[in-house]
């Protein structure tokens, strides 16, 4: 089984390790791994065109809200968004699906089989 591409675009280190946490607590698959704090980092490292899935946070330093799946949606249409956020807002949620992101999960409802099944599913 091939490892998937996957990048975490999260400012805070201590969420960013969480979830990193959840991915290596599954048997069955394998993440090559990249963190970026800003959405800019994230656009430049998704220049590569190597990245099949991206687990973005929606607070951001230089990007805030669905004004970040947006532009990452618009700039790659063809990689996975999951959006992973603190926010608890079902119409932020249920815009960032109809923007084109798969799947969206409060940081504090995530668990390791939420997280594998929503990037398998994705």
């Amino acid at each position: 089984m091939r490892n998937i591409s996957l990048l975490i675009v999260e400012d805070n280190p201590a969420d960013a390790l969480l979830i990193k946490e959840h991915l290596s607590e599954n048997s069955g698959k394998q993440y090559d791994i990249a963190v970026k704090e800003t959405l800019t980092e994230a656009i430049e490292r998704l220049k590569k065109n190597d990245v099949e899935v991206v687990l973005l946070d929606l607070s951001l330093p230089d990007s805030s809200g669905l004004d970040t799946v947006r532009t990452l949606i618009t700039k790659y249409p063809n990689v996975v968004i999951i959006v992973l956020t603190g926010l608890q807002d079902d119409q932020v949620a249920l815009q960032a699906v109809r923007y084109g992101a798969q799947d969206y999960i409060e940081k504090k409802h995530i668990t390791s089989t939420l997280l594998n099944r929503s990037i398998s599913y994705s």
